[in-house]
């Protein structure tokens, strides 16, 4: 099988399709938000320090994230050196490792046809496009979701052989999604498992075969191998901010003053399954008629677990569904296969009409967006809009060649993102005014605050009121966002701080 003019896309077609997507423009992308930089950084100051327990930023401690990230990037730094792709290429990895697991295993629930189609969906996928490549924790989560789900399954319903190999891969799973991004991975499987039992599918004596006792003291062993020095080193304190703080605080309380909406997912699940959440007909018929059918329901519940627990959790953000991704896009990809396989003539209307909807964002988006924000940045992003929307059409109706041109001119409109991001955001424009790297006598105020200052310019940055360094004469470089009452040595700067999704300027006193 290869290509789009078969029944089913060819694994290595659809592996070398996601690398594509996700390495487009990737070497130039700057590093975007807050988190990205904050990672990246803290692996390089475990580097520097030489301790690989606990993560520091910008010479603090910082226990947002178990350590896993921070290991797989260091291996990257090493090979490859410090840079933004370097950063993010444990996300791109683990990105394409789910797409083949849901080659190589999705199989045993929605046939080796659906299951390709799925990792195809899956790496065509809006949100995966961005959070694919992210100097971030996502990615290795999910990895570990997709083998503890794996295990799970084996555990209750595989062939024997099977049987015995389930507990591995749900615990291994488990453990390694948990030393990614904490107990997400846990609750998926659990949230499952209880479903499972509610609607009568798997027996309460049935748990046993997935040695629950065994698999949680290997758990316990492997996360406290890592997980008990970090403990007796901070005295608690690695346990009481990044359970307390980052994982139940945020569960009660929003995060950053984010209000609480209760339908925040389903407005944004459109978006994040853009652009298959399109074929609205396919959507529906994936999920029906699941009586009898334990391959449906177990991945339907497995979809389900993460909406479910994150519509109650005060922070919310529209990535934190993506552990349920894998599960639903299966489904999907075992409709859309179908679909595929009836040469039935349509005309494409949805892929019409919005066509005609970014075309005019395209030609009239400066009149449309907000000043603040970068037009050119707009136009590449209704690009990028443009080429996904016509791809599950033309994936479904097997036309190659305008397939292949959609793909180049994702990758391209991608590319010129990037290169766009590059040339105007603000931190890089400060570190090239700057010129030299900070040290321990740089201090600037809290008017300035984003960790990419940390990551570009190095550190640790001091950031302190203005009247605590106003008269410190060791000072080299100071950021105010306030215009100086002394124009004296200032120069200002003005660029796109992704950080705030906005253009902003500062006033740089450089030495």
């Amino acid at each position: 099988m290869s290509g789009l003019g078969t029944l089913a896309p060819s694994a290595k077609w659809v592996l070398s399709v996601g690398a594509m997507v996700l390495l487009s423009g990737t070497f130039e992308l700057p590093l975007l938000d807050r988190d990205e930089p904050r990672f990246s950084r803290a692996t390089v100051e475990m580097s520097e320090r030489g301790d690989w327990i606990i993560p520091y930023f910008n010479g603090d401690y910082r226990f947002d994230k178990p350590p896993l990230t921070y290991w797989w990037m260091g291996i990257h730094h090493w090979l490859f050196g410090v840079n933004e792709f370097s950063s993010r290429l444990h996300a791109i990895i683990s990105t394409l490792l789910v797409a083949g697991w849901m080659i190589l295993r999705g199989r045993q629930w929605v046939g080796e046809e659906g299951a390709k189609w799925g990792a195809l969906i899956w790496l065509l996928n809006l949100q995966i496009w961005q959070h694919g490549r992210l100097a971030l924790a996502d990615m290795p989560m999910i990895l570990g979701v997709c083998l503890a789900m794996d295990g799970l399954w084996n555990s209750f319903y595989g062939e024997k052989s099977e049987q015995i190999k389930g507990p591995l891969f749900l615990w291994g799973g488990i453990s390694l999604g948990f030393l990614a991004k904490g107990p997400i991975v846990l609750a998926i499987p659990l949230f499952v498992w209880i479903a499972l039992l509610f609607t009568k599918k798997v027996s309460f004596a049935q748990t046993n075969q997935c040695r629950p006792v065994l698999g949680i003291t290997v758990s316990l062993a492997v996360v406290g191998c890592w997980g008990i020095p970090a403990l007796l080193m901070t005295e608690g304190a690695y346990g009481e901010e990044g359970i307390g703080k980052h994982v139940v605080e945020r569960g009660v309380s929003s995060f950053n003053d984010r209000s609480y909406t209760p339908f925040f997912y389903l407005g944004t699940f459109f978006l994040s399954s853009f652009p298959w959440c399109l074929r609205l007909k396919s959507l529906a018929s994936s999920f029906f008629p699941v009586r009898g059918l334990n391959e449906r329901f177990y991945l339907l519940f497995w979809f389900l677990a993460p909406v479910l627990i994150f519509t109650f959790y005060s922070t919310q953000l529209p990535h934190y569904l993506l552990p349920g991704f894998p599960a639903l896009f299966l489904l999907l990809g075992k409709s859309i296969g179908a679909e595929s396989n009836h040469k039935k003539k349509s005309i494409p209307v949805i892929e019409i009409v919005f066509s005609i909807l970014l075309v005019g964002v395209m030609m009239e988006g400066d009149h449309l967006v907000d000043e603040n924000f970068p037009f050119p940045l707009v136009a590449c992003l209704a690009v990028v809009l443009f080429s996904f929307l016509w791809m599950p059409w033309l994936c479904i109706k097997r036309k190659i060649l305008p397939f292949v041109f959609a793909l180049l001119l994702l990758c391209f409109s991608s590319f010129a993102a990037a290169k766009i991001l590059r040339s105007q955001h603000l931190t890089l424009r400060i570190a090239k005014e700057v010129g030299v790297k900070p040290d321990q006598n740089i201090f600037r105020t809290s008017s300035f605050s984003e960790p990419s200052l940390v990551y570009y310019l190095g550190g640790p940055w001091k950031f302190e009121a203005q009247d605590s360094i106003a008269g410190n004469s060791n000072r080299k470089v100071r950021i105010e966002k306030e215009q100086p009452e002394d124009l004296a040595n200032w120069k200002k700067i003005s660029g796109f701080n992704p950080g705030r999704g906005k253009i902003e300027e500062v006033w740089v006193q450089s030495p």
